[in-house]
C-alpha cells in the first residue's frame, strides 16, 4: 500500500512503498572476507530501511529467519482479540488495528516478492471486513509457504533494483518480529523475542538502518545500560523503549 504514515517519533513507509523506496546508487564492492577480489564499482540498492543492500553473512539464511519471525508473530497474535483493536501500541499514534493492517500490508508485499519476483507500487491486501487477526494469520502462512517454494538464488526486483531473496526475507523478518513484539506489549501479554533470534535480527538491522534514516523512518536509538539483552538492544536500536509502557528504569 503506497504512502507514508507518521506515528509518534517514527515515520513508517507503508509496506509496498517501503520496498519500492529502494533506489539505485553506486558504491564500491563490499569486500568482506573476499578482500583479494579486484575493487570495481558496482550498483547497489537502498534497502526498505534505507541502508545499503551490500549483503553479509547475516543475510544468508533470510528464509529461515523469516520462518522463525513468523512463528514468533503467530505466538503474539494468538492473544489479540477484537476488544484489543483500539489499544495503544509502542508505535506512537498507531493502535492495534492500525498495526494489524500495516503487518497485513507487509505480508502482502513479501508474498508478492516470493510469488512474482517483484514488488509493485499498488494497494496491499488489506484485512477487508473479516477478523483482522485471522486474516493476518492466513496471510502469514501463505507468505511462508510461498518463500519455502523459492530457489536459493531467487531475486526480487524492488523499484528497478535486483535484490537477493535472502535480503528481502531478512528485512521482512525484522519488520514482522518487532511489530509482533509491539502487538504483544499493547495487549498486555509480553512475548519475549528469543535471544538468539534477537541477536541475528540486530545484526541485520545494524546493516540496514543508517543515520540517514533517522528521524524520518526511525526514532533515534534509546540509550540502554551496558550488556543489555539482545532483545532490548534490537528494540532500542529501532527507537523503542524496551520497557514500554512502563517508564525507563535507567
Amino acid at each position: 500500500m503506497a504512502g507514508v504514515e507518521e506515528s509518534g517519533g517514527e515515520t513508517w513507509v507503508t509496506a509496498d512503498e517501503s520496498f519500492l523506496a529502494a533506489s539505485s546508487v553506486q558504491e564500491e564492492v563490499d569486500m568482506g572476507e573476499d578482500a583479494a577480489r579486484e575493487e570495481l564499482p558496482q550498483a547497489a540498492c537502498r534497502t526498505p530501511f534505507g541502508g545499503e543492500a551490500t549483503g553479509g553473512a547475516q543475510m544468508e539464511n533470510g528464509v529461515g529467519l523469516l520462518e522463525r519471525a513468523i512463528g514468533y508473530a503467530l505466538g503474539s497474535l494468538i492473544h489479540v482479540t477484537r476488544d484489543d483493536l483500539y489499544r495503544a501500541t509502542p508505535c506512537g499514534e498507531w493502535d492495534v488495528g492500525n498495526l494489524l493492517a500495516h503487518l497485513d500490508d507487509s505480508f502482502a508485499a513479501l508474498h508478492e516478492a516470493a510469488e512474482l519476483g517483484h514488488v509493485d507500487l499498488a494497494p496491499g491486501g488489506g484485512c477487508g471486513g473479516g477478523d483482522p487477526v485471522l486474516v493476518l494469520r492466513d496471510r502469514a502462512a501463505m507468505t511462508l509457504g510461498a518463500w519455502a517454494g523459492t530457489l536459493r538464488d531467487h531475486t526480487v526486483n524492488v523499484g528497478g533494483c535486483q535484490m537477493a531473496g535472502a535480503m528481502v526475507t531478512a528485512v521482512g523478518a525484522v519488520e514482522v518480529t518487532v511489530h509482533a513484539w509491539d502487538l504483544a506489549q499493547a495487549c498486555g501479554r509480553p512475548h519475549p523475542i528469543p535471544p538468539s533470534m534477537a541477536a541475528e535480527l540486530l545484526a541485520v538491522a545494524n546493516l540496514l538502518v543508517s543515520d540517514d534514516d533517522r528521524p524520518e523512518r526511525f526514532a533515534v536509538p534509546v540509550d540502554l545500560p551496558s550488556r543489555s539483552p539482545a532483545q532490548d538492544r534490537l528494540l532500542a536500536f529501532l527507537g523503542r523503549n524496551p520497557a514500554w509502557p512502563r517508564p525507563q528504569p535507567w
